[in-house]
């Protein structure tokens, strides 16, 4: 029986660990496990590291057994981080057998990205991992892959008026908040522990 909790491993075991504690060997400031989550969830929900997850041999073959189909409508592909989630979310489905059925690139606008889902619905996936560009105006393309069958996997931000485990069974994403403690010490030991940083986003923010 293809089961919410098999997808709910399935999907977290494809993610990319952006964890501080990659560069633990690196440097002499105190670095953080990878079990310690420092960010909450969309709706600031207690996180859980992808590190306590695991499959048995058992559950690995019930999951190769199953002939799972996944599809992906990222928001767009053109950076590094994109491209290394995406580059581990295939290989992890191909040593469980997932059969990838689509990845889609919306580049950032919204009515793409709407037509992308619906595209992937169509293929009848067992699940969808997305990336919501606009978490309204997208909700209605993720309701209708519901409808359709599909399980689905929000990865970083989440559609509007959708609780989990209900409507999507997880989202998820960095530790964006552990990652910026974990540069500021970078940062804090490359100038000796005094002197003026400046930083910058991509979108507007205020400072």
């Amino acid at each position: 029986m293809k089961s919410r909790l098999s997808i709910l491993v399935l999907a977290l075991l494809g993610t990319v660990a952006l964890s501080p504690a990659g560069m633990a060997g690196e440097l002499s400031v105190p670095a953080f496990s990878a079990d310690e989550i420092k960010s909450t969830g969309p709706l600031g929900e207690a996180a859980v590291s992808a590190t306590q997850l695991t499959l048995t041999d058992e559950e690995k073959q019930k999951l190769k057994d199953g002939k799972f189909k996944v599809g992906m409508a990222f928001h767009m592909l053109s950076n590094e981080m994109n491209q290394t989630v995406l580059m581990a979310l295939k290989d992890t489905f191909a040593d469980l057998g997932v059969e990838v059925v689509g990845v889609t690139d919306a580049q950032m606008k919204v009515e793409t990205q709407v037509a992308n889902i619906e595209s992937l619905t169509a293929l009848d996936p067992d699940a969808i991992l997305s990336v919501p560009i606009d978490p309204v105006s997208t909700e209605a393309s993720y309701r209708a892959a519901i409808e359709a069958g599909a399980k689905i996997v929000f990865i970083e931000n989440i559609a509007a008026n959708m609780e989990a485990g209900k409507d999507y069974v997880s989202s998820i994403a960095a530790d964006n908040f552990g990652n910026g403690m974990a540069a500021a010490d970078i940062m804090a030991e490359a100038i000796g522990g005094k002197g003026e940083s400046a930083s910058s986003s991509s979108t507007p923010t205020s400072t």
